[in-house]
């Protein structure tokens, strides 16, 4: 096995993937996807987007990758359902997305775990 398949493993079996929910304006569910590292945490778009730096610069840039180890072991979560839930307000859904945009971590997300 390869060494980013061991990282992407070691995510599942650790359940760093996490998917906050909460009600939308129109009373539907809004999915945010967050990866809940040591130090940092990152916002994801399933399949397609990574606040960290491997993605902005190896994936979006360079395009020597597909995806970063965050985006590849989101997929896996998502097909195996092994990542964490949380549902939560709007309000607090925001603060999380605003803490790991600005400051690379949130204080309330690692709280929620």
């Amino acid at each position: 096995m390869s060494r980013s398949e061991d990282r992407i493993r070691e995510a599942l079996i650790s359940r760093r993937v996490i998917r906050v929910v909460f009600k939308g304006p129109r009373g539907r569910d809004v999915t945010l996807w967050f990866f809940h590292g040591v130090e940092r945490d990152y916002f994801m778009l399933p399949y397609s987007f990574c606040t960290c730096h491997d993605y902005l610069i190896n994936v979006a840039s360079r395009r020597s990758k597909t995806m970063c180890y965050h985006l590849a072991s989101l997929k896996r979560a998502i097909e195996a359902g092994a990542y964490r839930d949380i549902r939560t307000d709007p309000s607090t859904a925001r603060e999380i997305l605003l803490e790991v945009i600005v400051s690379g971590a949130s204080p309330t997300l690692r709280k929620l775990l």
